[in-house]
């Protein structure tokens, strides 16, 4: 005869879903900010992320690129 054993918690999930939802992990920018699903991102051939709005302190601080106005 077979039983059918399965932990408390994994048949609680299997009737009722996840009570939070499971994020593998937070992703951030190449400063630190942290990326959420919505935001605009660029990634460099380095494989640095860079949210857009902080692309031109990017290309200033990382590259040397002068931002004119």
């Amino acid at each position: 005869m077979l039983l059918d054993l399965e932990h408390p918690s994994i048949s609680k999930v299997n009737r009722r879903g996840y009570e939070d939802p499971v994020v593998d992990h937070i992703e951030h920018d190449a400063f630190g900010d942290e990326i959420s699903p919505e935001d605009k991102v660029y990634e460099t051939d380095s494989g640095d992320i860079v949210l857009a709005s902080n692309l031109d302190m990017y290309l200033k601080n990382e590259l040397d690129f002068e931002i004119r106005q």
